[in-house]
């Protein structure tokens, strides 16, 4: 399957799409990370690799600059859709670019800063881009 219209759902393929209109697309990735168990080079230099049959994936974005009420909205979204607040357990189902096709994890979300960039009124703050990252088992 091609490009659908979205880079990310929280919750896996039934899940719900993070807002493009959030994202600074060009700071989104979905880096598919090999293990190398082993590797060395012969007399000759030739490189021999042993590499595990497993790959896991790092999925991770940026905001655009948002208030307060958008970065709630984000947040929860986020937070609806985890299996494990205290772990921080969520399917996520992303678009993998080399590929050109979606697929599914299980990750875990590592913590996140929110930088204010400024009090915008006495009841909105304008915060920084926010990185969110994913990261498979």
């Amino acid at each position: 399957m091609a490009f659908a219209g979205y880079l990310i759902k929280a919750g896996g393929s039934g899940g719900t799409e993070i807002p493009l209109e959030y994202m600074k697309i060009s700071s989104y990735s979905a880096e598919v990370q090999r293990v190398e168990r082993e590797n060395n080079r012969a007399i000759t230099g030739l490189l021999h690799r042993d590499v595990a049959p497993r790959t896991h994936v790092e999925i991770g974005f940026e905001t655009k600059a948002l208030s307060n009420t958008s970065l709630a909205a984000l947040n929860a979204l986020i937070r609806n859709e985890m299996i494990d607040l205290t772990q921080r357990n969520i399917m996520i189902e992303y678009y993998e670019p080399e590929t050109d096709s979606y697929r599914t994890a299980s990750c875990y979300m590592p913590d996140v800063q929110f930088p204010i960039r400024k009090a915008e009124s006495q009841t909105e703050l304008i915060f920084e881009p926010v990185k969110y990252v994913f990261i498979e088992y």
